[in-house]
């Protein structure tokens, strides 16, 4: 059928010639198909024919020979036909050619939606950038733009996302009109709540000016569902939730569903603030109600977040369920991705006191950033190699060569701040006793979002479990104070923490053995066995 199309001929006169053909081993049949015994032999063929009637007939095929839902194979023909740089001479007709590049633009812009869909980032990026070439109106170009940077975020290369989406701004703007709330809610999401997929970090102003116009814009549009977005990304980066009201108001409606996205961000930010009781509740709101509805979110990154929620509140068996879930969805997503289902793991066996499952589970993530040297990563990988770090010492080895290295490689975009504290723990496992003071710099306020150890610790775990170690008392009020304030929360981690660590005060002092009776019931044998370590080269100085 196709044959007999393109060449315009009768199918049975076709036939007969593809019958000769496989004869001489130019083709050979497969089923009632054809198909062309080597590459070599396609490639000779499709070389010989002039460029012009190339062409003509990849558009004779985008209209006539593929099917009316394959927009990915019209994209596919519809490019051939049009990106040569003869096309102007090959369709001398302008009116023609616009309406065809016009087609074309079209369903390669609904072939880039399709493969976004089935998590084919890198194809519907190229596709999306095709796009932008074949665009010949201001706001079409625009639109390509913004897709190809939610391409690129969707891969993890934070830098090209937020120049493609600044330049389709620009676009918008150059048009006449102004951008859609949604491209703003699409680009400040990863400098919200993705910062690791950058190189350069975006400035915090350009950062907070944009979330306002962007905000402004979705009032004005009555773009509910991005304003949502986009208020849950403001508290996130300015670690602000008093003003939840306007937010919660989307949640509580009839169309809570067309939120959920937003939902799983702002329980999130709640993890953050210590409200973790309301985070779970809204994780599970989402996830149990909204999602089961047809609510569509970006899965792996909510269970991430999900699972240190879930860690925090004290629900191992949760925080290791969503870590075995995030690890089969992560096997298709990027290296980025994929590094936070190992992080989460690494997280549930430190906790776990599961020494033997963190070291594999951190052997994996290493094999994964070798595996993709330019890909940026963060402070979730950063701090899976320190828990995996605290596992060798507990078994009686050396602190692994090149830990400091590891952490820098994880979070390179950021300060010194975040791989400081993501080593924190085993260096004063070593019996580095400066190691706690530079780490506790990722721990102070008003830092900015990227320089944050908390968003991963959230409740000062790391700090107060390494202060006990060494047995540094009077640095640890501040720590039980944040600890303490999470338990009000909802962290039973935090509470049983707490409740451990004076129990190592107070034996210190001449009280009675500390039992970490709370951490036992909750599971967290991991801590209370890291809380009972004593560095070896503190006992040996007698400190």
């Amino acid at each position: 059928r196709d044959a007999a199309l393109l060449g315009e001929r009768e199918p049975g006169e076709v036939a007969a010639a593809l019958g000769r053909f496989a004869h001489l081993g130019f083709v050979n049949q497969v089923g009632s198909s054809y198909r062309f015994h080597h590459i070599l032999v396609r490639d000779v063929a499709y070389g010989r024919l002039p460029v012009s009637e190339r062409m003509a007939l990849h558009a004779r095929y985008a209209t006539d020979g593929t099917d009316p839902d394959d927009v990915e194979a019209q994209a596919h023909h519809w490019w051939e036909a049009l990106s040569a740089p003869d096309a102007e001479w090959v369709w001398g007709d302008e009116a023609e050619r616009a309406a065809m590049r016009r087609k074309a633009y079209q369903v390669h812009m609904a072939a880039g939606a399709r493969l976004e869909r089935r998590n084919a980032y890198e194809e519907a990026t190229n596709v999306y950038l095709r796009a932008v070439e074949l665009a010949d109106a201001a706001t079409d170009r625009a639109a390509a733009v913004a897709a190809s940077g939610r391409g690129f975020a969707r891969q993890g290369r934070g830098d090209d996302a937020w120049s493609h989406q600044l330049r389709a701004i620009a676009l918008y703007g150059e048009a006449g009109g102004s951008p859609p709330a949604q491209l703003f809610a699409d680009m400040l999401e990863i400098a919200t709540f993705n910062w690791g997929y950058f190189h350069n970090l975006p400035d915090d102003a350009e950062v907070v000016g944009l979330l306002d116009e962007g905000a402004d814009l979705a009032r004005s549009s009555g773009d509910d569902v991005s304003l949502a977005r986009l208020l849950a990304e403001r508290a996130a980066y300015t670690g602000d939730v008093s003003g939840t009201d306007e937010f919660n108001r989307f949640l509580d409606g009839p169309a809570a569903v067309r939120f959920a996205d937003a939902g799983q961000r702002m329980a999130t930010v709640y993890a953050w603030a210590g409200r973790v009781a309301e985070s779970l509740s809204l994780f599970a709101t989402v996830f149990e109600q909204l999602v089961p509805a047809g609510a569509v979110i970006n899965e792996p990154e909510a269970l991430a977040w999900y699972g240190m929620a879930a860690f925090t509140a004290g629900d191992l068996a949760r925080a290791d369920d969503l870590a075995d879930r995030l690890l089969i969805d992560s096997v298709r997503r990027s290296p980025h991705t994929r590094s936070h289902a190992f992080a989460l793991k690494a997280m549930v066996g430190f906790g776990r006191g599961d020494w033997k499952g963190l070291e594999d589970t951190v052997r994996d993530l290493g094999a994964l950033v070798d595996d993709n040297p330019d890909t940026p990563f963060c402070l979730l990988g950063a701090a899976a190699f320190g828990y995996g770090a605290a596992a060798r010492l507990v078994a009686g080895r050396q602190l692994p060569a090149g830990i400091d290295d590891r952490a820098r490689r994880m979070v390179f975009a950021a300060s010194e701040r975040i791989p400081a504290a993501s080593v924190m723990l085993p260096k004063a496992m070593a019996g580095d006793r400066e190691a706690i003071d530079e780490g506790l710099r990722a721990y102070e306020p008003d830092l900015r979002l990227s320089e944050r150890y908390r968003t991963w610790d959230v409740a000062d775990l790391i700090p107060g479990v390494a202060l006990t170690m060494l047995e540094r008392w009077p640095a640890l009020p501040p720590v039980l104070e944040r600890l303490d304030e999470f338990a009000a929360g909802g962290a039973r981690l935090a509470e049983a923490t707490a409740a451990a660590i004076r129990e190592e005060e107070a034996a210190a002092r001449g009280g009675p053995a500390p039992t970490h009776d709370q951490l036992g019931a909750l599971g967290y044998l991991g801590i209370s066995e890291l809380l009972r370590f004593r560095p070896a080269l503190m006992a040996n100085a007698g400190s």
